[in-house]
């Protein structure tokens, strides 16, 4: 495959002003290039879910400067990569959540967000895992995740996350 130019790149502090700035511009970029009003709903929850995912599994890790997130658009497809760096908890937390996600169909992912939405006795909802959850059902389970040992007890997770889109 060749090289992709990223659309967008955010590097460094992820706060919600750095949120609005990158919906802003998703928002404007789809609409310029005549995306489809379903597709770019799609790809903008896909992509705040990615920056909260970040937000939520570096906040113990101090290399700020390792966090990325970068957005591709190639003919029909859109690409979301994050890379950031988590400790041993957030790492084995991801890997069960991701494996399991993975071996679920869309059906299962579907059912599994309805039932853990409608379960008003769950006073502690896993938010993170409802936007897992919705991010592979807006991709149809298109992603890759892969960690890289960075140093003792903290490693790199990288995941890129595929959405087929229509202009």
């Amino acid at each position: 495959m060749s090289y992709l130019k990223p659309i967008y790149s955010h590097f460094g502090s992820f706060n919600e002003t750095g949120l609005n700035q990158c919906v802003a511009f998703h928002k404007n970029y789809f609409f310029k290039n005549a995306i489809s009003s379903k597709h770019t709903k799609s790809s903008i929850y896909v992509i705040i879910e990615s920056f909260h995912n970040v937000l939520k599994h570096s906040k113990e890790v101090t290399q700020n400067d390792k966090t990325v997130l970068k957005t591709f658009h190639l003919n029909h497809v859109m690409i979301i990569k994050t890379s950031n760096i988590v400790n041993e908890n957030s790492k084995t937390k991801l890997k069960k959540l991701l494996t399991e996600f993975k071996n679920k169909s869309i059906e299962e992912l579907k059912a599994y967000y309805k039932n853990t939405i409608l379960d008003v006795t769950d006073t502690k909802q896993e938010n993170s895992n409802l936007g897992i959850a919705l991010m592979l059902i807006s991709s149809n389970r298109n992603f890759k995740y892969r960690f890289i040992s960075f140093s003792e007890k903290k490693y790199k997770f990288n995941l890129e996350i595929t959405i087929k889109i229509k202009c």
